[in-house]
């Protein structure tokens, strides 16, 4: 086998295995999609739920008081982690927070 053969197979090697490392990659790095959040008016907590693709998500949620007489502090709120079809819910944002931001943090 000449030189430049072995260059080439080798070459043709080494774009086959990075096409596998980034095939693997990808599937690895799957996250979880169609979520949404919601608020209950009642108990002042809010949920995620993600119903399609692997892995898990969290609602988190920012908050601060709205009277002035409380510490001005941002506070944050984290559901547990959930996988696909299940619910990630906050508990203790207070009825009287003012909400800053709710999102939902996927892995």
């Amino acid at each position: 086998m000449s030189l430049g053969t072995r260059a080439a197979s080798f070459g043709t090697a080494v774009l086959l295995a990075l096409a596998v490392d980034a095939v693997v990659a990808q599937s690895a790095s799957a996250v979880p999609s169609d979520c949404t959040i919601s608020r209950d008016n009642v108990t002042h907590e809010y949920s995620s739920l993600c119903t399609a693709g692997t892995g898990e998500h969290q609602v988190v949620v920012q908050w601060k008081f709205v009277n002035p007489w409380l510490p001005p502090d941002v506070y944050t709120s984290r559901g547990p982690w959930a996988g696909v079809g299940s619910v990630s819910t906050t508990s203790g944002i207070p009825g009287s927070a003012v909400i800053i931001s709710a999102a939902v943090q996927l892995r």
